[in-house]
């Protein structure tokens, strides 16, 4: 999948203009990086997991700062409950439950679960909340 969105990537840097050596370096794929640090090494996962993507150091920066202060439950429910995860999964409250139950559960949201967790995301108006209560819950599963 993965490969294929490259390609296109490419072609749509062919078509502006960009020259064939230039779209070719930009659709390369980034190693992984590397880690001794044990915590950015799992909030590293969790961004690749949860996100798609490798943290950037600023960000990484600081949630190291908010896992060593408040834990990392309090980092997966940041990440969770993040606009970047709420648009990976439709920009929509819908999209984002079903996010957190095949994420955090690998599994799909039952209608009822669905409806609920609805009525909790307008109660605290706070999609990282609803993230960390999500986590605490019988529902989720903390992976800590």
């Amino acid at each position: 999948m993965l490969s294929h969105l490259r390609y296109a990537c490419a072609v749509v840097l062919l078509l502006a203009g960009v020259s064939a050596a230039a779209a070719q370096i930009f659709v390369q794929p980034r190693p992984a990086p590397v880690f001794s640090d044990p915590v950015a090494r799992q909030i590293s996962d969790w961004y690749v997991q949860y996100l798609r993507r490798y943290p950037d150091q600023p960000g990484l920066a600081g949630w190291v700062a908010v896992y060593q202060a408040r834990g990392p439950e309090r980092v997966m429910a940041g990440i969770l409950g993040s606009d970047e995860y709420y648009r990976l999964h439709g920009a929509s409250d819908v999209g984002f439950i079903e996010g957190l139950f095949a994420d955090a559960l690998n599994r799909r949201a039952t209608n009822w679960e669905t409806r609920h967790w609805l009525r909790q995301l307008a109660f605290h108006r706070d999609r990282a909340r609803l993230a960390l209560d999500f986590l605490r819950s019988n529902n989720g599963v903390t992976r800590f």
